[in-house]
């Protein structure tokens, strides 16, 4: 009889191997304990019939979750995988459909770290005026850009953000070398749209050649987020998927501990889950998805900063049932972007000291999309 055997990760390590599964004349079924790797949407199952395909799927799971895996013989001798498969997708044999299935490692500590930081300046920030209409004088909140109304006296907010992100990179680095790149994003102009106010500065800021990973020190980082222009975006969906990819173009040391930091309230480009309808009014070249797993190939971690609406701007949104289906989309587009949920924040819940030891102290790898399973144990039916 021929051999049976499943992809997957061993115990505690980044090596994918061929699992040998005990099904044979004597034994036609077998259960196998997977667990999902940390930051992985599900599994990516691949059974094996004398080291050659002979089925494939995904199956969505949780990061962490432990999954036991049935698998029986039919009156063929073919492999089939038993029990409750919803969420289940057969896929064809071809290694064309295989996932990546990259590990990104612990970090070492002799690691020296590069980062690059991309700053959403389309952000907006809630201020309350007064208006008179018919005669009558009232206080309402209007959405300005954040950065730009940093400019008043008595707004600070993009100070206080910008302190934040030197904070948790001062913590990070405080025993080793690190260099720094800083983008921000606005976004492609939008079609038929000639409005001043509607119409972005910039698709990304700075110009190419000038977006490399250099050694700042902190005030050097505090002036450069301080110098960012604030831009309109237009519709609601922004050129974060551009930013991504711009990262992903840096020229990334090999060896070294890789980090994104995005921080903003504007979704990208997404084809997967896209948004509600006239949310995005631009065709597009890049989506988050693919630039998310195009990082994580590289090794390089995420960290997502939702800069999600203050307490005062409740009543700008309460009565708008799309407004808030907006943000909950951008909310949760930022929540999934992160390498694991552990490394998404929200801007108001953001403490660099408590993120920088959630960040160094990982002992554990990061997997992104469909994965191989680590494997647990083996139990014989």
């Amino acid at each position: 009889m021929n051999s049976f055997s499943i992809k997957v990760f061993k115990p505690n390590s980044t090596e994918s191997v061929q699992h040998e599964l005990p099904l044979d004349d004597n034994n036609s079924e077998c259960t196998i304990h997977l667990r999902t790797p940390v930051g992985a949407d599900g599994l990516h199952l691949v059974l094996l019939e004398s080291n050659e395909p002979k089925l494939r799927l995904e199956m969505t799971t949780s990061e962490k979750e432990d999954v036991f895996i049935k698998i029986k013989l039919d009156e063929e001798g073919n492999p089939q995988i038993m029990g409750n498969l919803h969420d289940t997708f057969i896929l064809p044999l071809a290694e064309h459909y295989s996932s990546n299935n990259k590990l990104i490692s612990p970090p070492k500590p002799e690691q020296h770290i590069e980062i690059a930081i991309i700053i959403d300046a389309t952000m907006r920030v809630f201020v309350e005026e007064k208006i008179t209409e018919n005669g009558v004088e009232e206080r309402k909140l209007f959405a300005k850009l954040l950065i730009e109304q940093d400019k008043e006296p008595d707004q600070k907010r993009w100070a206080e953000y910008a302190n934040k992100l030197t904070d948790f990179i001062e913590a990070i680095s405080k025993d080793t070398k690190y260099k720094v790149a800083i983008l921000a994003f606005g976004d492609q102009k939008q079609p038929h749209i000639n409005a001043p106010e509607l119409t972005p500065r910039y698709k990304l800021w700075p110009e190419k050649n000038e977006r490399v990973l250099q050694p700042l020190n902190t005030q050097d980082i505090k002036n450069t987020l301080q110098n960012i222009e604030a831009t309109s975006g237009g519709d609601f969906v922004d050129a974060l998927a551009d930013a991504m990819m711009a990262c992903h173009q840096l020229h990334w040391h090999e060896n070294s501990r890789k980090l994104v930091i995005m921080l903003g309230d504007s979704p990208g480009h997404s084809l997967i889950e896209p948004i509600l309808k006239g949310g995005d009014l631009c065709a597009r070249q890049a989506d988050v998805d693919t630039a998310a797993m195009l990082l994580h190939d590289l090794g390089i971690e995420i960290l997502s900063i939702y800069n999600a609406p203050s307490e005062e701007a409740s009543e700008y949104f309460k009565n708008n049932t799309d407004k808030t289906k907006l943000l909950e989309y951008t909310k949760k587009q930022y929540q999934k972007l992160a390498s694991y949920s552990e490394l998404a924040f929200q801007i108001s819940e953001f403490e660099p000291e408590t993120a920088a030891k959630r960040f160094c102290n990982r002992d554990f790898s990061i997997g992104r999309g469909m994965m191989f399973g680590e494997l647990v144990e083996e139990e014989q039916t």
